[in-house]
């Protein structure tokens, strides 16, 4: 007996030229635009940010491929390029690729510049987090009576 061969699909490695934005809340749920070629075809597309891989969904634009997908909630705190779980106060650089097949990754190249920008934009690392920013507590109103009339001073 003779069975049907098995399929072997070969792509061109992706290029990935910027993402857009910059940066994100190390909490998660920044949507991302991979902006390159090569990124069609795909079975199971993702993207990963310092080692953590989620989804992405491919995208054809008049202007070129597209990759999208949004950090995860809550699980980038160990995802840090340095691979500490230190919160940083600052910005910290994240190593960003983009996967067809969940499996092989080509990462986005620092240094690069998205089209239409002025000379000297600089995208760093390619993407970036950040802590997110201290909430101070809530401010208690209060309630002042004026002259017969109830006021509320925040």
């Amino acid at each position: 007996q003779y069975a049907d061969a098995p399929v072997l699909h070969v792509y061109e490695p992706p290029r990935l030229d910027f993402v857009s934005p910059s940066c994100g809340p190390l909490s998660g749920g920044t949507a991302l635009t991979v902006v390159g070629t090569q990124l069609r075809g795909g079975s199971s597309n993702r993207c990963r940010l310092s080692g953590l891989a989620f989804n992405a969904t491919y995208v054809s634009t008049l202007q070129g491929d597209l990759m999208t997908c949004t950090t995860p909630h809550g699980a980038l705190v160990g995802a840090l390029a340095d691979g500490t779980d230190a919160i940083p106060s600052i910005r910290t650089s994240a190593t960003l690729g983009i996967s067809l097949n969940a499996q092989q990754y080509t990462l986005l190249t620092s240094g690069l510049t998205p089209p239409g920008t002025t000379a000297g934009f600089d995208v760093g690392e390619g993407f970036a987090l950040y802590a997110d920013p201290s909430l101070s507590p809530s401010v208690v109103p209060a309630i002042i009576e004026s002259d017969g009339q109830m006021i509320t001073v925040f």
